[in-house]
C-alpha cells in the first residue's frame, strides 16, 4: 500500500493556488450586476397606445400646445448583468397627466384627462459610444 504524503510546502502551495482560486471566482461574481427583480406592471398599463413612438410624453403631432405640468428629463443605462450596454433593449414608460389621471378605464381618478398629454412611450437603447 502506498501512502501519499503531503509535505509542508506541497500543502502550503495548494492553500495558495486554493485561495487564489477563490479570490478570482469571487472577483468574478462581484462584477456580475444583479438583474432587476420581477416587478408588477405599474399602475394602469397603457391599453391603446397613439401612433406616435416618440419618448416625449409632453407634445403630440399635430397639436397646438404642449401638456400642461413640469417636464422632467429621465436619463439612464440599460446593462447586461457584467455591466455592459445593451444595444436596441426595449423600454416601455408610462406616465399620469399633471392631475395625476392615467388614460386608463380603470383609473376611478375624477380628475380630467389633458388631451395633449402622451402617458406612453415605446423607446429602444442605442449603440453606446466607446468610452461610456
Amino acid at each position: 500500500m502506498t501512502e501519499h504524503l503531503i509535505s509542508r510546502r506541497t500543502f502550503g502551495g495548494s492553500i495558495v493556488a486554493f485561495g487564489t482560486l477563490a479570490a478570482s471566482a469571487a472577483a468574478i461574481s462581484a462584477t456580475q450586476l444583479k438583474p432587476t427583480p420581477a416587478q408588477t406592471i405599474g399602475p394602469f398599463y397603457p391599453v391603446e397606445h397613439l401612433a406616435e413612438q416618440d419618448a416625449d410624453l409632453t407634445w403630440i403631432n399635430g397639436h397646438k400646445q404642449r401638456a400642461q405640468g413640469n417636464v422632467i428629463q429621465v436619463t439612464g443605462r440599460v446593462l447586461d448583468r457584467y455591466g455592459n450596454p445593451v444595444s436596441g433593449a426595449r423600454l416601455d414608460i408610462w406616465q399620469c397627466n399633471s392631475l395625476g389621471r392615467y388614460a386608463h378605464a380603470n383609473d376611478i381618478a375624477t380628475m380630467p384627462l389633458n388631451p395633449d398629454f402622451q402617458g406612453f412611450a415605446s423607446v429602444r437603447t442605442g449603440p453606446m459610444a466607446i468610452g461610456e
